[in-house]
């Protein structure tokens, strides 16, 4: 922006502004501690979840704030995690000074975090945390550490309050920062005025802090006196000033009388040391009494300005001592402060004739009442917060630990059984969380400990705080057993995430009576925990039910009943790898994770025991009943029901077709943060998403051949690799033909397809199969309704079995995910359990049906088998238009409801699909999915335990504690590999007779022609599905093929213009084969001797007739000798 359309500020606030920003310069107040623009007020903690989170900038008015910024630092990491843009310009609040306030949601609160001011210029004015200092790692305050306000908002700050600067003066370093009160933000601050002293004092500076209203050493009339203390950095004559109550009382200061500086006057009725009690008194007034019950204290100035007021109560919420002062806590010096009777007490220091106080000194620091020792029951009462709020004591068993940053930072407490008893409430829980941040006792489960602190709720749960000394903890004895846990059964009474369910039982020892299974284990590494469901894996809902809003609702209520989180022990994010000292094992299972000791989905537990904490899991949005352990105490091993598979399940046929998400598989190395722009796709502007490191890459590659060369698939098609120039898929080629060996692997060579970062790909063996033709692509511009900004563009090949002759065309798909919203394009997520972007995936499908129906690569077949990531369920609107388009779900029709690939939130269900055409159906002979992904933990993947900067951020490298890296198959990826079997056989080779007669038209001669013509239909006719079972003829109708082929021959051998022995001897070899085929299985299974003897003679006058040259009268023998066979099983 030029300088003309620069907003501009006063000259006189401009010229105050530099000359306080550049040091050596003059016009700053003598005195004056920099900076002149700077962080007023903060706001960051409250109890219950975080509100009117903000920061207050003051500085002198006129100063236009665009430009500046407030970045916001993590102390833990000493990393940025947000900034604040300022804008406007500070108004005239007073004296020439002012503030602007700024909302901001998600201020850290600390242990410490902190922020930094920054100009316009780019200069960091100051750098202020709270709970601590650090050194900032990056940004503009990278390698400055931080100064600590002294002074923090805990977890129980009230809403609405703030931490703000109060005092006098116009610089920054002339004021100091006080606790926690009702937020003041927009305007100058309570107990603050901007004044460099010769403007004269102004309400706040002066604050009434001692009251005797009832001495006990002389008389009322002798011994009454108050106490004045000046706050600012001025001396404050009060010559002229009226000091009154409510009522008729009052009396004008006449003289001098000056307060100084951060000190005290004392004024009283009687300034006689010998007659009143021995008080050193500074003014004597007259006609002001103070009352022994209620009564008010006034301070105004000549102008009636009131500067202070308090008003007692005679002992409702305020002392009402006799023969001792009232006194302000140090801590509540300010005229807010001072009007609220919570923060006065009795003096407790003797002083003259033997009354109690601190007349013209600092005042003694008010202590906390010692609590009388109650239940935890009671503290906790039925309700969903604590009974008792406030100060309290309790006595109980230590259960679990928990750890912040691997430090003791709380500890489970509970009532013996015996106290339980006493009570016998089930409404009411025994146990209770303290929270000892910076004040934890070295406690173990099974030690007795009396516990004084406050009783408060916190995000949910009830607490005793006695972190930072604010409360103590005693350890009374040692090795006592633990309370009887509580048996819990599921499904809940209500949900595991609602925060009521467990209410009475929150913080107590519990049991779960049933059989856990391992459902979700993605954050272990994170956050240490794994979801555990009753009796079973869930799947999703529409896996195994149409898509309903009602019944998606009603599935998630029910669910949400039958699981519970195994956490560890402490909120940590990436505990295993942050530990400033080494790196430690993921926690589960007991021993540590490695691959050596592991689980896998599916996996059980049984009487699972262990702690039960409401608690988010350390990320907001993630709150949950979780079950805490005590490993000292309980054991936590998995019952492994589901070991990791050898080979895939065997599916038969002559050839194999295989689907397998490779989890983005790039040999472009990513060297840039997740999300962001980086080298990659068509337009080289996105974000590469593979491996960090040529490391890590290798070992991606390892793990990825490893499951392609077991698979041993003669066709298969990859989703998630780079989409590059075919560099990738090139690259895993060679890869799988170093193990394979040279040359058993090909690839259709695509380029680049579409737009995005990723794209399908297809490869192949050429000893088994070839591509016939071209490779079509299905995109947008093929069928607007198909989006190829949303969906990545089809892939379709079609391939000859070498040695069969049979066509098949395969279309590889990835659709548009359910993880990102497509309202852009109107497809919301309408809550009947298909996630977002329904719409998209269906028009896709559909449009993908009525592209394939039009042969687009030319292949003159109908067997088509459509695989690959639809990011559908098997229920859902996406699959439904395919099976309407004539497909059949082969995973449904071969692996029934079980089946599954992936897994999320803890669910089961297939994305990675094969459809069949209806032609291509009987020639399937069986599928699988091979389960070497799904069920495997995350962190058993090719990612490695260095951190490469700059494209990886820290937490995504994994410990060093293990081993969890083996060149396998086992994580390979998040999907498992689907294999489809296919028998091509007598059904290929007459597909193949089809395509040669084809060929040959037109012959020259129209009558054969016409004879070719009816051969062909005659050989299609004897492919009809109605006929067949798989890729065996059907025992009741098969003979009707056989007479099919029949009439094609008698037609084919009155053909003359062209030779046609090829074609008529692959039907003979098609059913030869089918006759062979029965009679082989008929032996093997000892099946009758006279029916093979005739079968055997059947093929023997088939081989006659073939001699003689009757080829037609050859079909029917095969005919015969297979319906032989069939009779013999």
């Amino acid at each position: 922006m030029g300088w003309r359309t620069k907003r501009r500020f006063s000259l006189l606030a401009g010229l105050t502004l530099l000359m306080s920003l550049l040091p050596g310069l003059t016009g700053a107040p003598a005195g004056a501690v920099g900076p002149a623009v700077f962080i007023n007020e903060i706001h960051y903690d409250n109890t219950g979840a975080d509100s009117g989170e903000a920061v207050e900038i003051a500085g002198p008015a006129g100063t236009d704030l665009s430009g500046w910024s407030v970045v916001l630092y993590n102390g833990s990491t000493g990393a940025t995690y947000a900034t604040i843009s300022l804008s406007g310009i500070i108004p005239n609040q007073q004296s020439g000074f002012g503030t602007l306030d700024f909302a901001q949601s998600g201020i850290q609160n600390g242990s410490p975090d902190g922020l930094a001011l920054v100009d316009a210029g780019s200069t960091v004015i100051e750098f202020l945390s709270y709970e601590g200092s650090f050194t900032a790692t990056n940004g503009l305050a990278n390698g400055m550490t931080s100064s600590d306000i002294g002074v923090s908002e805990p977890s129980s700050t009230s809403v609405g309050e703030s931490l703000q600067l109060t005092g006098t003066g116009t610089m920054g370093g002339d004021f100091i920062w006080a606790s926690s009160q009702p937020n003041t933000f927009g305007s100058v601050n309570t107990g603050q005025a901007f004044s460099d002293g010769s403007a004269g004092p102004v309400p706040g500076d002066l604050v009434i802090t001692e009251v005797i209203q009832n001495p006990g050493a002389v008389s009322d009339a002798n011994g009454e006196w108050f106490e004045i203390k000046n706050v600012s950095g001025t001396d404050i004559d009060i010559d002229g000033w009226t000091i009154s109550d409510a009522g008729t009382d009052s009396h004008t200061i006449g003289g001098a009388l000056v307060v100084p500086a951060g000190g005290y006057v004392v004024l009283g009725r009687n300034a006689n040391t010998s007659t009143n009690g021995g008080v050193g008194v500074d003014y004597e007034y007259s006609s002001f009494f103070l009352g022994n019950g209620a009564d008010e204290v006034v301070l105004e100035d000549p102008t009636s300005v009131e500067f202070d007021r308090i008003e007692y109560d005679g002992g409702a919420a305020w002392p009402d001592p006799t023969g001792a002062s009232m006194s302000l806590d140090p801590d509540s010096t300010s005229v807010t402060a001072n009007n609220d009777g919570s923060n006065w007490c009795e003096a407790t220091s003797a002083f003259g004739d033997g009354d109690l106080g601190t007349p013209g000194a600092d005042n003694d620091v008010c202590a906390d009442p010692e609590p009388e020792t109650v239940f935890i029951h009671d503290v906790q009462g039925s309700g969903s917060s604590v009974a008792i709020a406030g100060q309290v004591r309790v006595q109980g068993i230590v259960t679990a630990l928990f750890e912040r940053d691997d430090v003791l930072d709380a500890f489970f407490l509970q009532e013996e059984d015996v106290d339980a008893a006493l009570e016998g409430n089930p409404a009411t829980s025994e146990g209770i969380y303290v929270y000892c941040r910076g004040n934890c006792p070295v406690v173990a489960p099974g030690d007795q400990v009396t516990v004084t602190g406050e009783a408060e709720e916190f995000f949910g749960m009830s607490q005793i705080d006695i972190a930072f000394g604010s409360g103590t903890a005693t350890i009374e004895s040692s090795g006592n057993p633990l309370p009887t846990p509580v048996a819990v059964d599921l499904p809940a009474a209500g949900s595991t995430i609602a925060e009521a369910t467990f209410e009475n039982i929150e913080g107590m020892l519990v049991s779960f009576e049933d059989t856990l299974v391992v459902s979700e284990y993605f954050q272990l590494a994170r956050f240490g925990q794994v979801v555990l469901t009753e009796t079973a894996r869930p799947f999703q809902f529409t896996h195994l039910n149409s898509p309903s809003v009602a019944g998606y609702a009603a599935f998630l209520d029910d669910l949400a009943k039958r699981r519970i989180i195994l956490d560890d022990d402490n909120n940590d994010n990436n505990d295993a790898i942050s530990d400033a000292a080494a790196d430690e094992a993921y926690y589960y299972p007991e021993g540590g994770l490695s691959l050596g000791n592991k689980f896998r989905g599916g996996d059980t537990v049984d009487d699972l025991t262990g702690v039960l904490h409401w608690s988010f899991a350390g990320s907001s949005g993630t709150d949950a009943w979780r079950v805490r352990p005590i490993p000292s105490e309980y054991d936590y091993t998995f019952t492994s029901v589901n070991p990791e598979p050898g080979s895939p399940d065997p599916v038969g046929g002559s050839l194999q077709v295989a689907s397998f998400n490779v989890l983005n598989y790039f040999t472009t190395i990513d060297t840039t943060s997740s999300g962001t722009s980086g080298d990659c796709g068509p337009s080289a502007t996105l974000d590469c998403r593979g491996a960090d490191s040529l490391a890590e890459l290798d070992r991606q590659r390892a793990k990825i051949v490893a499951a392609m060369d077991e698979l041993d698939a003669d066709i298969l098609g990859l989703i998630e690799i780079e989409n590059d120039d075919d560099s990738s898929v090139a690259d895993l080629v060679a890869g799988l033909n170093a193990v394979a060996g040279a040359g058993v692997y090909d690839y259709i060579a695509t380029g680049f397809i579409g737009t995005d970062a990723i794209k399908v790909a297809l490869i192949y063996q050429p000893d088994t199969v070839s591509p016939l033709g071209d490779f079509a692509i299905l995109d947008s511009s093929v069928d607007a309704s198909f989006n190829d900004t949303k969906n990545r563009p089809v892939l379709a090949q079609t391939f000859v079995e070498n040695a069969t002759g049979a066509v098949l065309t395969v279309a590889v798909n990835h659709l548009k995910s359910k993880g990102s919203a497509c309202s852009d394009v109107g497809d919301f997520d309408a809550g009947d359990g298909q996630g977002n972007c329904n719409g998209v995936r269906t028009d896709a499908a559909q449009a993908l049906a009525n592209w394939l129906a039009t042969d687009p690569t030319g292949s003159g077949d109908s067997d088509v088998l459509i695989i690959g990531d639809l990011n559908a369920y098997a229920e859902e609107d996406p699959i439904s238009a395919l099976e309407s388009s004539g497909y059949t779900d082969l995973i449904e029709q071969f692996q029934g409801q079980g089946a599954y690939s992936f897994v999320f939130d803890g669910q089961l269900g297939y994305l990675d699909h094969a459809l069949a055409k209806a032609s291509l159906l009987p020639q399937v002979t069986g599928v699988t999915e091979w389960h070497i992904n799904a069920d495997e933990v995350n962190v058993f993947d090719y990612n490695d335990d260095m951190r490469d900067i700059p494209g990886e951020a820290s937490f995504e490298r994994e410990t060093t504690v293990g081993p969890l890296y083996a060149p396998d198959a086992l994580r390979s990826s998040d999907h498992d590999p689907l294999l489809v079997g296919l028998d091509m056989g007598s059904r290929g080779f007459k597909e193949r007779v089809q395509l040669e007669l084809s060929a040959m038209l037109p012959t020259g001669s129209k009558q054969d022609d016409k004879k070719i013509e009816t051969a062909i239909d005659r050989i299609e006719q004897s492919l009809h599905p109605d006929y067949w079972q798989g890729a065996a003829l059907d025992p009741k109708t098969g003979n009707q093929a056989f007479d099919r082929e029949h009439q094609a021959v008698v037609e084919l051998e009155m053909v003359s213009s062209v030779d046609v022995s090829a074609a008529i001897d692959g039907i003979l070899e098609a059913d030869e084969q089918l006759a062979v085929k029965e009679l082989i299985a008929a032996i093997l299974g000892g099946g009758n001797a006279n029916r093979i003897a005739q079968a055997e003679a059947n093929l023997a006058d088939a081989a006659a007739n073939i001699a003689a040259g009757d080829f037609a009268e050859a079909v029917l023998d095969y005919k015969k000798a297979w319906a032989n066979a069939v009779k013999a099983q």
